[in-house]
C-alpha cells in the first residue's frame, strides 16, 4: 500500500470559518485523486483536473452557493422547491 502524496493545498473561507482543503494522490484507491478540508468534508475524483476545480469551489464558494446554503439554514426541509399553499 502507497502513501498519500500531497498534490496541493487550497486556503480560503466558507460559513464565516477560515478552512484548508488538503489535495492528495492514492494510487492504491480507485479513485486516485480526493481531497479532505478541516470542517470535515471530503471528496474522490478519477482525474487531478477535476480534483482542483472542486477543492477551489469547495474553499471558495460562488455567491450562488451562498445563497443556497443559507437558504437551506433558513427554510425547513420539507418546503424546499415546492411552493406552499395559504
Amino acid at each position: 500500500m502507497s502513501d498519500p502524496r500531497l498534490c496541493g493545498i487550497h486556503y480560503g473561507r466558507h460559513d464565516g470559518a477560515r478552512v484548508t482543503a488538503t489535495a492528495t494522490r492514492d494510487d492504491s484507491q480507485t479513485l486516485p485523486y480526493g481531497w479532505q478540508c478541516t470542517c470535515g468534508a471530503s471528496q474522490r475524483f478519477p482525474s487531478e483536473y477535476d480534483l482542483e476545480r472542486s477543492a477551489f469551489r469547495h474553499t471558495h464558494p460562488t455567491r450562488w452557493d451562498r445563497c443556497t446554503a443559507a437558504l437551506r439554514r433558513i427554510l425547513p426541509a420539507g418546503t424546499r422547491g415546492r411552493r406552499t399553499e395559504r
